[in-house]
C-alpha cells in the first residue's frame, strides 16, 4: 500500500495504477508492455528472492532502473519509504545520477578487491549485496551502485573487468537522477 501511495504521489491521480503480487509480477509486465513502469522496492542486502537479478536480462524491451521514488523527498522523522521505477527504456544522463550494475564474478573476489577495481576505472561504487547461485541465477552476481551516469558498454566498465577482477561481466541495470532533499 505504501508504494501504491508513493506511485500515485509521483504519477498523479489520473494515472491508471495495478498492484500485483510479486516485484517479478511488476518486471513481466513492463517487459511484455502491460505496463509502462514499474515501482518496485530498493534493494537491500540479503533479501529473500530478490528482484533485480531480473534486470540482467538484455533485449530491447528489457527494463532498466529509470528513476527513483520520492524525486524530491521531505526530511522525516521516520524510516522514509524510497522506490525504484522501471521502464522499458534507457536511463537518460542527468547532471548528477547513480547508477546500478550487476557483476557475474566469482565467490572469492572480495567487496574490497571489487571496489578496488572500480575506483581504478574511475568508479566510485558500492556493494550493495551478493547473490549465490540458484535456480533462477547461474553465477555469482554482486548488485552495485554506482556514482554517476553509466551507460551500457561503458569503457570504464570495461577497465574495471580488465583489472583481474575475476569477474566474468557487468550489467548496467540503468540509474536514477539524485533526488532532491528539501
Amino acid at each position: 500500500a505504501s508504494y501504491w501511495d508513493l506511485a500515485r504521489s509521483h504519477f498523479g491521480g489520473g494515472t491508471p495504477i495495478a498492484l500485483h503480487a510479486s516485484a517479478g509480477v511488476v518486471i513481466d509486465a513492463v517487459a511484455a508492455g502491460d505496463a509502462s513502469v514499474g515501482v518496485l522496492p530498493v534493494p537491500e542486502a540479503n533479501e529473500d528472492g530478490p528482484w533485480w537479478p531480473q534486470l540482467v536480462a538484455t533485449g530491447p524491451r528489457s527494463p532498466q532502473i529509470v528513476a527513483r521514488l520520492p524525486f524530491v523527498a521531505e526530511q522525516t522523522t521516520g524510516e522514509p519509504l524510497d522506490a525504484l521505477v522501471v521502464a522499458a527504456m534507457d536511463q537518460e544522463a542527468t547532471s548528477a545520477d547513480r547508477s546500478y550494475v550487476a557483476l557475474g564474478s566469482r565467490p572469492e573476489v572480495s567487496r574490497a578487491r571489487i571496489l578496488s577495481a572500480f575506483r581504478l576505472a574511475g568508479l566510485e561504487a558500492r556493494v550493495l549485496a551478493r547473490l549465490a547461485p540458484s535456480g533462477k541465477v547461474a553465477e555469482w552476481l554482486d548488485l552495485l551502485e554506482l556514482d554517476g551516469y553509466v551507460r551500457r558498454a561503458d569503457p570504464r566498465l570495461n577497465a574495471a573487468l580488465a583489472a583481474d577482477l575475476g569477474a566474468e561481466r557487468a550489467v548496467v541495470l540503468g540509474g536514477y537522477s539524485v533526488p532532491l532533499k528539501v
